[in-house]
């Protein structure tokens, strides 16, 4: 069998395309020649090594990023431990300095106390000796007025009394009450004036004994007349009428006692509530205290 060839035609020029060697020119050839086509080159695909190193560029690039934030926090970590630390320390002085004021305060309110003890027990003591000396003077006052008659609702004299009206007054008075007196008797004699034109008639005997008398008879004539009890027309003085009372002195606590012990009588319905030497005593023949 022959070989055949097929001889070129010749209505034109041969194409040509360009090697490698020719790449270069290509431009310029297809310029000239538009029929001249180009042979590209077939990317080369990535194969696993590639991938192997890009990932690992990139881990490498995370870990450092990571590194650098962890770094980052912890010396803002370490700055804050830092501050506490520092905080702390002024705290626990601060804290101490408290504690030393608190154990002064302590201290100082421990011997406050104590003080305040011993003042309270000093006062308890100073209120009994205050106590007893206040029932000694009580005892000396009571025995002062041991001989003292008290005249109440005497009408007022116009004129200047002198102790010699006065000493009449009582004469008179124990002469109708059947006592037998003497001028002579009488320590002292004055009158105390009060705000309803009455007065009370304060009458100091040298004997105790005259006294009692006075006040006894006082009580049994009245009791003898019930309608006609001691006043003042019965002794002598001019005006109306009016009831006198006999009652021995009393110091200022014994009238104080007196007063409360007959506001109770009154409050509790009894009948009797009187003194007797200068003490005072309830119905049922018991002293009251003089509180």
């Amino acid at each position: 069998m022959s070989r055949l060839t097929r001889s070129p035609s010749s209505s034109g020029p041969i194409p040509h395309t360009a090697s490698d060697s020719d790449v270069s020119l290509v431009g310029h050839a297809q310029e000239h020649k538009p029929y001249v086509t180009q042979r590209t080159k077939r990317l080369r695909e990535p194969c696993c090594e590639d991938i192997f190193l890009n990932f690992k560029e990139e881990s490498k690039s995370m870990i450092k990023e990571m590194s650098e934030s962890q770094n980052h926090i912890l010396n803002d970590l370490t700055k804050d431990v830092a501050e506490i630390k520092i905080q702390n320390s002024k705290i626990q002085q601060s804290n101490q300095e408290i504690e030393k004021s608190l154990q002064f305060l302590s201290d100082q309110f421990d011997g406050m106390l104590v003080r305040v003890e011993t003042l309270e027990r000093e006062r308890n003591e100073q209120l009994l000796y205050i106590s007893s000396l206040e029932a000694k003077v009580e005892d000396m006052q009571r025995l002062l007025k041991s001989t003292t008659v008290e005249i109440r609702n005497v009408p007022c004299s116009t004129r200047n009394d002198n102790k010699l009206e006065l000493t009449n007054i009582v004469q008179n008075t124990c002469k109708v009450l059947a006592v037998d007196f003497q001028p002579s008797d009488v320590k002292d004699v004055f009158r105390i004036r009060g705000k309803s034109g009455t007065s009370t008639l304060v009458v100091d005997f040298l004997r105790t004994k005259t006294k009692q008398e006075l006040i006894k008879s006082a009580k049994l004539y009245n009791k003898t007349h019930p309608n006609e009890r001691l006043n003042s027309t019965l002794i002598g003085l001019g005006g109306p009428s009016i009831p006198l009372y006999l009652s021995e002195g009393l110091t200022h606590k014994g009238r104080r006692l007196l007063y409360l012990a007959r506001d109770f009588a009154s409050t509790a319905k009894f009948k009797y509530c009187w003194t007797s030497n200068g003490k005072v005593f309830s119905p049922q023949n018991r002293r009251i205290a003089a509180h």
